[in-house]
């Protein structure tokens, strides 16, 4: 076996040339064959890629582009070519090694029994400050779990598309799909590639911190950046994150890799919250339009708008209101009823849409004393109605077992059941309700009341694509009946 570790740099030799360093340590007596492969970018309206200062090493690869490469994925695209091992490692050249998770990978390596391997990783800020000990927390230290599975909790914008804790074999990596997804869009074109190559192959989550993830400046502070790599290609501001990517998807959507249905069960996951991905892509393209009306050299076609427009609306059918409010929009003339319009859109989304911290209201079904109760990737959850600022708190983990009093996850409802009374016990020491105790309301009417409206809520799922944020409406009148007895 040989590992490829590929690394893509622009304009920062000294991180390059420390990365490096690292790695001959700690790779040193790696019982596999490996390499480093150094795709240096020119620097742009220069004839010569930033020198870097590294020591010759048969093992050390050092390559350039004949001309300055727009985006990192252009980047990895280009020093793939030059990578020949079985697995290709791709790091960024600005993350940290971390010694003691390179001691736990180079076993894994060794195995070999996996076609796409992501690790874990600790945050820092720009300026090397820890941010986070884990980007995906987990109970679990190393397992294998479908793919889709893994981007339906993570998503597909920070965890999936970060470069550095990404281990895949290169055979399996479609090098035709990755081509027609820059055709595209460059952005986030390795991730939908990812997605595309191994769906349904072995993919290993490792919960090891391999790296320390640097955060990008763009990130953080607004450096022009995506400004400029919009009006170089021609874009709108906005482009990679709602048309470009949308474009993405539809080819997945259209090989039957991924459905609507998907897309709108995907919890995007970013540094200690998370968030439902469909609504992060809706705020996007809010953003693009607010641009379109502001800006005379930033505006969006109709025709571009209204795709859009029909592509999110089969993923979130349930947000009706919003669509008509925008086609709406999108045929007016008069600006200052298009303003209008937009302030309507933005109100319903911000007092409707789906918010980071209560992301789980979307899959709520039921109402169960102090716990609501939902569905999502295949599993009952309930968690304390009153307090959602802890409800936050916890869902900024990966993995959300052995959480106790404000959410609990079980395999079936009548395990869920079991595990409200008992909760129910502790916190409310058998308070006695209208002269009865709660046990005694589960035992008579709860289960089956919640059994009913699972069944309900399962019906109505097969008949509208979607969670049920909309059914709240439908049994509305089931939810009151089970509040009027607890």
């Amino acid at each position: 076996m040989k590992l490829s570790i590929l690394i893509p740099t622009y304009r920062r030799p000294r991180n390059v040339e420390q990365t490096v360093s690292s790695i001959l340590v700690l790779m040193d007596h790696a019982p596999f064959e490996w390499e480093i492969v150094i795709s240096n970018n020119l620097l742009l309206d220069k004839n010569e890629p930033a020198q870097l200062n590294i020591e010759a090493d048969p093992r050390i690869k050092i390559t350039s582009p004949e001309t300055h490469l727009l985006s990192a994925e252009e980047n990895f695209k280009f020093g793939l070519k030059f990578c020949r091992g079985e697995f290709v490692w791709l790091l960024g050249d600005d993350d940290v090694l971390v010694p003691s998770g390179i001691r736990h990978l180079i076993p894994e390596l060794v195995k070999g029994d996996f076609d796409l391997l992501i690790a874990g990783c600790k945050m820092i800020s720009h300026d090397g400050q820890l941010l986070s000990e884990a980007r995906q927390l987990s109970h679990d230290l190393n397992f294998e779990i479908p793919f889709l599975y893994f981007v339906k909790r993570t998503g597909f914008w920070f965890v999936l598309a970060g470069f550095s804790t990404t281990i895949f074999r290169r055979a399996q990596f479609d090098i035709d799909l990755f081509n027609e997804f820059m055709s595209i869009s460059k952005i986030y074109s390795h991730a939908s590639t990812l997605v595309g190559s191994f769906y349904n192959k072995k993919f290993k989550f490792f919960n090891f911190s391999i790296v320390e993830y640097r955060q990008n400046q763009s990130d953080v502070i607004d450096t022009g950046h995506w400004k400029r790599a919009a009006v170089s290609q021609g874009v709108s501001s906005k482009h990679f994150w709602v048309k470009g990517f949308i474009g993405h998807l539809d080819v997945l959507i259209s090989r039957g890799i991924i459905d609507h249905r998907f897309i709108n069960e995907v919890i995007d996951l970013t540094i200690n919250r998370r968030f439902r991905f469909i609504d992060h892509l809706i705020s996007h393209f809010l953003e693009q339009i607010l641009l379109s009306i502001r800006n005379t050299t930033d505006q969006s076609s109709i025709s571009e708008l209204m795709g859009i427009i029909k592509f999110l609306e089969k993923v979130v059918p349930e947000y009706y209101d919003l669509w008509i409010i925008l086609k709406e929009l999108c045929h007016e003339s008069n600006k200052s009823k298009i303003e209008e319009l937009f302030r309507k859109a933005t109100t319903w989304f911000t007092c409707r849409g789906s918010k980071a911290h209560h992301f789980l209201d979307h899959f709520q079904f039921a109402v169960s004393g102090k716990f609501n109760i939902a569905s999502y990737d295949h599993q009952f959850i309930a968690y304390n109605r009153f307090n959602h600022k802890q409800v936050g708190e916890l869902l900024s983990f990966f993995d959300l077992k052995e959480v106790k009093f404000h959410l609990m996850i079980a395999n079936h409802i009548d395990e869920l059941m079991e595990k409200i009374k008992m909760t129910e016990l502790d916190l409310e020491k058998m308070e006695v309700l209208q002269g009865r105790s709660h046990l005694e309301f589960y035992d008579e009417f709860s289960l089956e009341a919640i059994r009913n409206q699972a069944i309900f809520y399962r019906a109505l799922n097969k008949a509208i694509l979607g969670p049920p944020r909309f059914a709240k409406r439908s049994i509305k009148k089931l939810i009151k009946m089970v509040k009027r007895f607890f």
